[in-house]
């Protein structure tokens, strides 16, 4: 009997040890952090343009249409600002460049200001695709531990885009039967701030380990801009001194933005899941 009680004691005596450990050597509740990261994806995208009485609607894709690699890599950028206990700040950068340029081994069709275009085979195509986005959320730590914290967030996740697509060679425009141009260009642009709400959690498992995860929804209209967005993210950091941690993480992500304008409405569409490896400095 007086073993088991002997046991329990030093069990007991161990986990706080280890909890007082984490909190001296790897506290978690920093005031400031920073990290840049870079992140490998895999994309399946489209935007798409149709006219309000519905005599057009061509979605586009671009890794099937426009020749764009499914794989992008790009950096993260982002901060932190704990400016209360159970209050913070978090900001991210993600700013993406795609380009395709190829040779059209069959005819693609694109919808330019309500009017077809149909470029022929042999046409040269040049596209490029600018997705940056701004994150920015507040999150409220609803509990905490010495080794764990819960939170919700409510933010905006902040999509300026752009796609520019140069086509020369044959092309063929259905308004006006018999007419082909040598050349043209055409740019679409979606700017939209969407809400977003998530849980997130951090877990220290150890002094030097951290898992973390969220995940972040939103269904919502806002004026003429309909949107949906799921993203859930896993990782695991590991702290190198109590300022400096490396971190993995995986995520995937999916958003639907349109947006009924006037005349037209533009959509995009994404999905992308893949791995980021980080670098944080904390105090």
């Amino acid at each position: 009997m007086f073993k088991k009680i002997s046991l329990c004691v030093l069990c007991f005596q161990s986990v706080f040890i280890q909890a007082q450990t984490y909190t001296e050597e790897n506290p978690m509740h920093k005031k400031f952090e920073l990290f840049a990261g870079y992140s490998t994806m895999n994309f399946d995208s489209s935007v798409s343009i149709r006219t309000q009485d519905g005599s057009r609607d061509k979605e586009i894709s671009l890794e099937d249409d426009l020749g764009f690699d499914k794989k992008l890599d790009f950096l993260v950028l982002g901060a932190s600002w704990r400016f209360a206990d159970v209050h913070r700040l978090r900001a991210s950068y993600l700013p993406m460049r795609r380009k395709s340029s190829f040779v059209a081994e069959e005819d693609r069709t694109i919808t330019v200001g309500g009017e077809t275009k149909t470029i022929k085979a042999g046409s040269f195509i040049e596209s490029v695709f600018k997705p940056n986005i701004v994150d920015i959320d507040y999150l409220y730590s609803f509990y905490q531990r010495p080794n764990m914290e819960l939170s919700a967030s409510f933010g905006l996740y902040w999509v300026i885009q752009s796609i520019d697509i140069h086509a020369s060679g044959v092309i063929e425009t259905d308004g006006d039967a018999g007419v082909i141009e040598k050349e043209f260009s055409t740019q679409q642009k979606i700017t939209a701030p969407l809400p977003l709400f998530g849980l997130h959690g951090h877990y220290g498992f150890h002094p030097r380990w951290e898992l973390t995860g969220s995940l972040r929804y939103v269904a919502a209209k806002i004026g003429t801009i309909d949107s949906a967005i799921i993203n859930a993210n896993l990782g695991i950091e590991y702290n190198i001194t109590p300022s400096f941690a490396l971190g993995l993480s995986a995520s995937s992500f999916d958003l639907s933005v349109k947006n009924d304008g006037v005349i037209l409405n533009n959509a995009l569409k994404w999905t992308y899941s893949g791995g980021l490896a980080y670098f944080k400095y904390n105090y």
